[in-house]
């Protein structure tokens, strides 16, 4: 609330959201970042450039 004025309702669309938690549930995602390679593979921490590198050849 500025100067006394409270701002309109917002008017969210949630359908996104829900996409993605019903993905990472399938998943089994449980945080970010969460690599998943063409293979299947997953990576679920951060990983160097070198490692993601090698990763990617």
């Amino acid at each position: 609330m500025a100067h006394g004025v409270v701002p309109a309702k917002a008017q969210c669309d949630t359908a996104a959201i829900e996409r993605n938690k019903a993905f990472g549930q399938e998943h089994s995602i449980r945080g970010t970042p969460h690599l998943i390679f063409k293979s299947g593979r997953a990576v679920p921490a951060a990983v160097d450039t070198d490692r993601l590198s090698r990763m990617l050849q």
